[in-house]
């Protein structure tokens, strides 16, 4: 028997995707806080969707903030 293990639990800090409700740090600067999964699921598979207009211009918004182009 093993008498050292020892569970936490805690709910994440990170912000949460309002499509797929999983938390990460990685949609804080995406179009509506989507994580980079969601985003390049819309993009890839939903190019006509009516937000993919804005989830492109904040992509062009990182590349300029962080000097990527």
């Amino acid at each position: 028997m093993i008498d050292d293990i020892e569970v936490k639990i805690a709910e994440h800090e990170g912000p949460k995707c309002p499509r797929c409700y999983k938390h990460s740090h990685e949609g804080r600067f995406n179009f509506d806080g989507l994580c980079d999964r969601c985003q390049d699921t819309i993009l890839t598979f939903f190019p006509t969707h009516e937000s993919v207009p804005f989830i492109e211009a904040a992509l062009a918004e990182q590349r300029k903030r962080w000097g990527i182009e």
